[in-house]
């Protein structure tokens, strides 16, 4: 292996490492393919292993959106004897969504 040589990426020469693969404008180690290798590996088991949101876990997940966005809404527009009722009504709908949401989620992981 020439000396001359060095790896594009780390900047190891030729004579300290075990493999150099020439192409025609750099060169790679061993130890940086060995490094981009367990990086791609790395990355597809996490893309692989991420959370898959199933449709109806995101209608429930949708849902709180829209409620939290309602009440948000109600806090800015509403008259204030209106706001109180408003908001139970919200929150209740809330909570039957997260009820739905955390059930949903318990069944999948049981099995």
């Amino acid at each position: 292996m020439s000396a001359s040589l060095y790896c594009s990426f780390c900047g190891n020469g030729g004579g300290d490492v075990d493999y150099l693969a020439e192409g025609q404008s750099a060169c790679i180690c061993d130890r940086c393919v060995a490094l981009a290798a367990e990086s791609i590996h790395a990355k597809r088991e996490a893309s692989q292993t991420s959370l898959r949101v199933p449709q109806p876990a995101r209608e429930c997940i949708d849902g709180l959106r829209l409620q939290v966005s309602t009440i948000y809404a109600l806090l800015d527009e509403y008259p204030a004897h209106l706001k109180q009722r408003a908001i139970c009504n919200c929150l209740n709908q809330s909570t039957i969504l997260l009820n739905t949401l955390v059930d949903w989620f318990a069944g999948e992981a049981n099995g």
